[in-house]
């Protein structure tokens, strides 16, 4: 079997036998043409693997860089999967007891891997004083800056008007979705930064897998518009 076939492989890596069974039972009984595994013939990856253990280990191996990993338990620093959160390699699911919400995990992984390599969701770094965007551009992307340091001014006859900042953590570029409007601002690299780039047309979806996003997205915008209230006196 090799990693491109079109199997739906599942990896079940559950200690907990009773667990286990619950698992294959559900899978087997909510997608066609499947296969659950408790250990992988060969040396083919899995499609989807499925654990209650520490990720770490996991999301490090090079061999299941197309596998969906979905985690039956709390994830321990999650910011440090970003990336795999966003693109789907990475969720996670506390309880089976909501069918509909198993479902939908299942094939989220799936897709993932059978969509790897096509990925629409990149990392972008940017160097210090290296635009991101700028004023009148047409948006077509949001980002999420995970490290480093955006600097955000708009250009006039008088120079620049500097905004503000975004700092890690934080959502730029975010007014386009919502307004569907040329950038407003432009925005450079403060310092080194690394970003999580997302196409606009898939920012809803990202928002509905991280209700805790929205939140943080809410205070963001509100952060920022009163930092260029302030600027605008």
């Amino acid at each position: 079997m090799s990693i491109t076939s079109p199997t739906k492989t599942f990896l079940l890596s559950v200690k907990d036998a009773n667990l286990r069974d619950e698992l294959e039972r559900s899978i087997m009984m909510l997608i066609a043409d499947v296969e659950v595994f408790s250990k992988m013939p060969g040396t083919a990856a899995p499609r989807v693997l499925i654990t209650d253990s520490d990720i770490a280990p996991h999301m490090s191996d090079s061999h299941l860089g197309s596998t969906a990993i979905v985690s039956l338990q709390k994830v321990q620093n999650e910011d440090r999967y970003l990336d795999d959160v966003v693109s789907n390699k990475l969720q996670v699911l506390p309880s089976l007891n909501d069918e509909t919400r198993l479902l939908e995990t299942l094939n989220k992984a799936l897709k993932f891997s059978f969509e790897f390599g096509k990925a629409e969701f990149k990392q972008r770094t940017l160097s210090a004083g290296e635009n991101l965007f700028k004023m009148g551009d047409k948006a077509e992307h949001v980002y999420l800056l995970k490290k480093g340091k955006l600097r955000v001014f708009q250009s006039g006859p008088n120079g620049e008007n500097e905004l503000g900042f975004v700092s890690p953590g934080d959502f730029v570029g975010e007014m386009a979705y919502f307004n569907n409007d040329p950038r407003i601002a432009s925005v450079s690299a403060a310092e080194t930064c690394d970003l999580i780039e997302i196409p606009i047309h898939n920012f809803e979806a990202v928002l509905m897998q991280k209700p805790l996003w929205c939140k943080k997205l809410l205070q963001s915008m509100s952060a920022r518009m009163k930092e260029m209230a302030r600027a605008r006196k």
